[in-house]
């Protein structure tokens, strides 16, 4: 008979199933798109926790990564969500507590006052400014919510080949460099 009759498939209605599912991973692993969800506040607020972000991972293949480029990566098997707030070549100011690995970014506005006190009295003795310079092939990554971020002051810098793609759904950042970071482009130079 002609009309409604249906060829039996070797592994049913259940197959058909199977065969959608993995035409969706499928299309998943290979779109050039992702959706992501925001864990924590380090981005706030940009993005709070439980926001969904959308991901160009192809982005990168043929355009620089740029400041103020939110991007995701992954270190140390965790993936990250975070603000590119230096390229390669460029120069960052960090206070670093003397004995302690963590820094904290110096704001372009702060530096002559905390150069003041880092030279003078108790301070000398606990406080030291260092410059960065970012190497080839990195950039410096900053939460927006720089508070509670876990970070490059942590982490130190990213490998560009790290980074998965670029958060295309994030506004602008309201300054160039929203974690208040003195950059002296591309050269080591004493800030003013």
């Amino acid at each position: 008979m002609f009309g409604s009759a249906q060829l039996p498939t070797p592994f049913g209605n259940r197959g058909r199933l199977y065969a959608a599912g993995l035409a969706l991973a499928l299309a998943a692993l290979t779109s050039p798109v992702k959706l992501g969800v925001v864990s924590g506040t380090s981005m706030a607020p940009t993005f709070q926790s439980g926001a969904v972000y959308l991901l160009d991972r192809t982005h990168y293949r043929s355009h620089p990564v740029q400041r103020g480029d939110v991007v995701v990566f992954e270190h140390n098997g965790a993936r990250y969500i975070k603000r590119v707030v230096a390229l390669e070549g460029d120069t960052l100011y960090v206070i670093k507590q003397r004995g302690d690995d963590g820094e904290e970014l110096i704001r372009p506005e702060q530096l002559p006052g905390i150069r003041r006190l880092a030279a003078s009295g108790p301070w000398r003795q606990a406080y030291k400014i260092v410059n960065r310079r970012v190497p080839v092939g990195s950039c410096y990554v900053v939460g927006d919510h720089a508070d509670e971020s876990v970070d490059s002051r942590a982490f130190g810098f990213v490998p560009l080949e790290k980074i998965q793609g670029r958060v295309v759904s994030a506004p602008p950042a309201d300054q160039p460099t929203p974690a208040g970071v003195y950059l002296a482009h591309n050269h080591l130079s004493p800030a003013p």
